[in-house]
C-alpha cells in the first residue's frame, strides 16, 4: 500500500507529478487545497485530509473569516462543503465542530471524521522536535509513515524562496508563519535517509 502526502508548495507547479499521486492508494492533503484546475499538477484524488482551526471558524465566525481574507483574499469559507468520500482529521477543532450543522454536511457528503487535539502524543513530540507548532504537512506525513509501507512526499518546498512558502492555489498578502521550515526540511531529510519517505523534488 503507497501513500502520497501532497503538501500546497507552488513548487508543485513546476513539474507534472499528477497522474503518479493518483496511482497511490491514499492521496493526503491539507487544508484547503484544490485540484481542481491543477491536476495535472497535484492530480484529482483525495483520501485524507488533515485540516487545522482556520476554515473551520471562518467558515462559523464572520470575523474569523475576515482576518483570514487579510491574508489570502481568494480565501472560501465554504470550500469545505463540496468535500466528499475523505476522511478529514481536524486539529484542534472538536470543541467547535461537533454538534455544527457543518459538521453534519460533511458526514452527509461522505466523509469520516476524526481530531488531533493538544493531547495528541505525535502532536507534542513533532512540537518538540521543531521547537514550534509542526505543520499540518509534517503531522500528515508521520501519520502516514506509521500507516503505509511506502510513503511519497509531493509539494514540500520547506520556504527556500518567498515563492515557495505559501500555496499553489491561492494568492497571499505576506505574512509570518509560525512554523520552523529549517527544522521540518531537517527532520524530513532524515526521514528520507531513513527510507521512511521519499521525496519528490
Amino acid at each position: 500500500m503507497k501513500a502520497a502526502v501532497v503538501g500546497n508548495s507552488p513548487i508543485l507547479l513546476k513539474q507534472n507529478y499528477g497522474d503518479i499521486i493518483d496511482q497511490h492508494d491514499c492521496v493526503i492533503r491539507f487544508n484547503l487545497a484544490k485540484t481542481e484546475n491543477f491536476e495535472k499538477f497535484v492530480g484529482s484524488k483525495t483520501t485524507v485530509r488533515f485540516c487545522n482551526q482556520h476554515p473551520v471558524m471562518s467558515n462559523l465566525s464572520e470575523k474569523n473569516y475576515k482576518e483570514q481574507k487579510e491574508t489570502f483574499p481568494d480565501f472560501d469559507r465554504n470550500a469545505m462543503l463540496g468535500w466528499k468520500n475523505q476522511l478529514i482529521i481536524f486539529k484542534y477543532c472538536k470543541n467547535y465542530l461537533e454538534g455544527t450543522d457543518l459538521e453534519k454536511l460533511l458526514l452527509k457528503n461522505n466523509n469520516k471524521i476524526d481530531f488531533i487535539e493538544k493531547n495528541d502524543s505525535n502532536l507534542n513530540m513533532l512540537a518538540q522536535l521543531t521547537k514550534t507548532e509542526p505543520t499540518m504537512g509534517l503531522l500528515g506525513t508521520v501519520w502516514a509513515i506509521s500507516r503505509f509501507r511506502d510513503v511519497n512526499c509531493f509539494g514540500f518546498g520547506f520556504g527556500s524562496s518567498e515563492d515557495e512558502s505559501y500555496h499553489y492555489f491561492e494568492k497571499h498578502i505576506p505574512y509570518k508563519s509560525c512554523h520552523n521550515s529549517n527544522i521540518e526540511k531537517n527532520i524530513f531529510e532524515i526521514l528520507e535517509s531513513e527510507g521512511k519517505i521519499n521525496i519528490y523534488k
